[in-house]
C-alpha cells in the first residue's frame, strides 16, 4: 500500500502558506497550515485554497496547493453554481483517500455532500463551539439537512476539546476524537522585566471577539501601554466607531493586520495577552502566548478548560473589574507575570507541541483512509 493522501478544504488558508499574500483566514486556517506541514512526513498532503491569481497548482514545503474560486467576490446565482462545479472538479482531480474540512457548518455541508458524491471519506474538524451549538440552526432547511447528513456519514469527527466532544455526542450521537491545537516550540522568549505592553489579537468582530471591551480596559488603565492587532470584521460601522475610540486614547495603538511570522514578536514583547471573546473553540492566541511564556488573561473564556482544568491563566469569570485588576497586576509586577507565564509555557511544552498533535491527528486520518 502506498502513502495515504489527504486533502484539506480550506479556502482562506493560502496566506499562511505563501508569504506576502495577505491573511484572510483565522485560527482554523492557521492550524490546518501547521498540521499540513507536519503531516507531509506520513501523507501526500493537498490543500484546496481560494483564487489569489496564483498558479492552478503549486507546492509549498511539501504541501500541494490547488487553486479554486475566489469566495470573497460577489457572485450571482449562476456564479454560485459555477463555484460549486469548480470545487467539485478540483476535489475530483485530487482524488485523495480522505477529505478534511475545519470550519463553518454552511461550507461543511458542501464539502460533505461533494465528498459523498465522489465516494470519498470525509472528516469534520470542529473549529468552534458555536459550529455545534448555534450555527447549524441558522442554516436554511436544505443546507441544515445536508450538514446533519454529513455529520452522520463522516468517517470521523475531530473535536478540539472535551467540551466539544460532549456537544457533538449530545447533538449528533457521534463519538469524536479529541485532538487539541498545536504550535511549534518557540526559538526564543523575552525576559519578564523587559515586556512592553498589554496585547489583544483577533478579528475585530463585535459579537464574538468584542475588542471594544479591550478599548474599555485601556481607558481604565491610562498609565499602561496597550496594543491591538487584527483585521477588520464584516461590520464597517462598528470598525469605524472602534477606530475613533482607539485614536482617542494615547496609551492604545492599533497595529492592523500583522504577518503570521511577525506576530510572534508581539507575543514575546507583551506583559500579557487579553481575551475579551464571548466564546471560543480552542483559541490559537492562547497557545501563541504560552509558547513564549506570556500570561493569558481572559474575561469570559476559561483558559483552564483547554488545559484539563488546570489554573494556567487569569480568568475574570465575566467580571470586568476583575479583568482590570488582573491586567494591572501583570503589567506592573514582574514576579506575578513570570509565575503565570512560566506555568503556561510548561503546559504548552508538555501538551501542545505541534509534532505530537500532528501525530494524533494523522492517526485519525490514517484510520479513515484505511477503511
Amino acid at each position: 500500500m502506498g502513502t495515504p493522501s489527504v486533502c484539506l478544504v480550506s479556502l482562506d488558508s493560502y496566506g499562511y502558506f505563501v508569504d506576502g499574500q495577505g491573511v484572510t483566514g483565522g485560527g482554523a486556517e492557521r492550524q490546518l497550515s501547521l498540521l499540513a506541514a507536519e503531516l507531509t512526513d506520513a501523507f501526500d498532503v493537498h490543500v484546496i485554497v481560494a483564487d489569489y491569481g496564483q498558479p492552478l497548482k503549486e507546492i509549498r514545503n511539501g504541501v500541494v496547493l490547488h487553486r479554486t474560486y475566489d469566495p470573497h467576490s460577489e457572485a450571482s446565482a449562476t456564479d454560485q453554481l459555477g463555484r460549486l462545479a469548480d470545487l467539485a472538479a478540483t476535489m475530483h482531480r485530487i482524488d485523495p483517500d480522505v477529505f478534511v474540512h475545519r470550519g463553518t457548518p454552511a461550507f461543511a455541508a458542501v464539502v460533505a455532500t461533494l465528498a459523498d458524491v465522489l465516494g470519498t471519506p470525509w472528516v469534520y474538524n470542529v473549529a468552534n463551539d458555536a459550529n455545534i451549538t448555534d450555527r447549524p440552526a441558522e442554516l436554511g432547511a436544505v443546507k441544515r439537512r445536508l450538514f446533519e447528513r454529513g455529520m452522520d456519514r463522516a468517517a470521523a469527527i475531530i473535536a478540539q476539546t472535551p467540551k466539544q466532544s460532549r456537544l457533538v455526542r449530545r447533538q449528533y450521537g457521534r463519538e469524536p476524537a479529541v485532538v487539541p491545537n498545536g504550535y511549534p516550540l518557540a526559538d526564543s522568549t523575552r525576559p519578564y522585566h523587559d515586556r512592553e505592553y498589554v496585547l489583544w489579537v483577533g478579528r475585530l468582530d463585535q459579537d464574538q471577539k468584542r475588542p471594544h471591551l479591550f478599548v474599555d480596559l485601556a481607558a481604565a488603565l491610562p498609565d499602561i501601554e496597550f496594543r491591538l492587532v487584527g483585521p477588520a470584521g464584516s461590520d464597517d460601522s462598528y470598525h469605524q466607531r472602534l477606530r475613533r475610540r482607539i485614536d482617542s486614547l494615547d496609551n492604545l495603538h492599533y497595529e492592523g493586520v500583522v504577518d503570521p511570522d511577525a506576530i510572534h514578536e508581539y507575543y514575546r514583547s507583551a506583559t500579557c495577552l487579553v481575551s475579551t471573546s464571548a466564546y471560543e473553540g480552542f483559541p490559537n492566541t492562547f497557545l501563541e502566548a504560552w509558547r513564549v511564556g506570556t500570561p493569558v488573561v481572559s474575561l469570559a473564556v476559561d483558559p483552564g478548560r483547554i488545559a484539563g482544568d488546570q489554573s494556567v491563566g487569569g480568568f475574570a469569570e465575566g467580571d470586568f473589574d476583575t479583568l482590570v485588576d488582573t491586567v494591572s497586576l501583570l503589567a506592573t509586577d514582574d514576579t506575578a507575570r513570570k509565575n503565570l507565564g512560566t506555568t503556561g509555557q510548561r503546559l504548552f511544552e508538555t501538551q501542545f507541541e505541534i509534532s505530537a498533535v500532528a501525530q494524533a491527528y494523522g492517526d485519525v486520518l490514517r484510520q479513515c483512509s484505511d477503511e
